[in-house]
């Protein structure tokens, strides 16, 4: 696999409709195994990834940027779900009646209030950073295939649209993935082992979930003030945070499942406009 792609930007490779990409001064596959000696770059080929790279927006640097982003999240969600269980502890202590001091009070909200403000920056940067990455996604998903189910604009609208924001992400999700694999599928079959339907499945249950539960949470203790009513907030954001991990983990695995599914057709379809040139 390796080999091949090293082969596919050298001008010394051929094209055999049986045996797939061989090396012309060989007349065989490629038997080298870290760096080929007789590799020369073919310049048509990078080219060629240019003329495809206009008509299909680039999306990987903005995935990998989107997946640090929700490692920041996750890692700041980890931390709230502990701060809680911190500021749960004081609460209990102090409504049990033992010593509960300003001080401690105050270091608890500084603590707590620095954490969910790293937090909830970083949730809305990767929110945003997603949103972008979707709508590349989906427009690309236009620009490839005839006969999307949706304009594109609703890979944006479908997610703040009320009753359709329950639905329209999840069928864009599943169009784009279904239809890219197949076309990638037609380039190579060395790709079969790919399977996201069960992921953006769980994907989406999950996001549903996690927003279901954020809103009762919000909702309900709204206006609390009392010591019970914080201690009870505390415990919901701790259960809120078992939906919210797994949620976050399997988004970050879609996005790195489907960027790779678009790099590699990607360079199918530069490879495609080269052989054909």
């Amino acid at each position: 696999m390796k080999q091949i792609e090293t082969c596919k930007s050298c001008e010394n490779r051929k094209f055999d409709t049986q045996q797939g990409i061989l090396c012309s001064l060989t007349d065989a596959k490629p038997i080298f195994e870290e760096i080929c000696s007789d590799y020369v770059q073919d310049e048509k080929t990078i080219q060629k990834k240019l003329e495809v790279s206009k008509f299909i927006l680039p999306n990987q640097k903005l995935a990998n940027a989107l997946m640090w982003v929700m490692w920041l999240v996750l890692a700041t969600q980890l931390l709230g779900m502990l701060s809680h269980y911190m500021q749960y502890n004081l609460l209990t202590s102090a409504l049990n009646g033992e010593t509960v001091t300003t001080q401690m009070a105050e270091d608890n909200d500084i603590r707590h209030t620095l954490i969910m403000l790293v937090h909830y920056l970083a949730f809305i940067g990767s929110a945003v950073l997603f949103a972008i990455w979707f709508y590349r996604g989906y427009k690309n998903y236009h620009t490839r295939f005839k006969h999307p189910s949706y304009n594109k604009s609703w890979a944006i609208w479908g997610w703040i649209v009320p009753i359709a924001s329950l639905f329209i992400p999840y069928k864009i999700m599943n169009e784009m993935y279904n239809d890219s694999k197949k076309k990638l599928l037609e380039f190579s079959e060395d790709y079969s082992f790919i399977n996201m339907t069960s992921l953006i499945t769980f994907w989406w249950v999950l996001w549903i979930l996690s927003n279901f539960v954020s809103n009762i949470v919000s909702k309900f203790f709204e206006d609390e003030e009392t010591i019970q009513g914080l201690i009870d907030y505390s415990m919901a954001e701790m259960i809120l945070g078992v939906f919210f991990i797994p949620a976050a983990i399997i988004t970050f695995k879609l996005i790195k499942d489907y960027s790779f599914i678009e790099e590699k057709l990607t360079a199918f379809e530069a490879e495609e406009l080269t052989l054909h040139s």
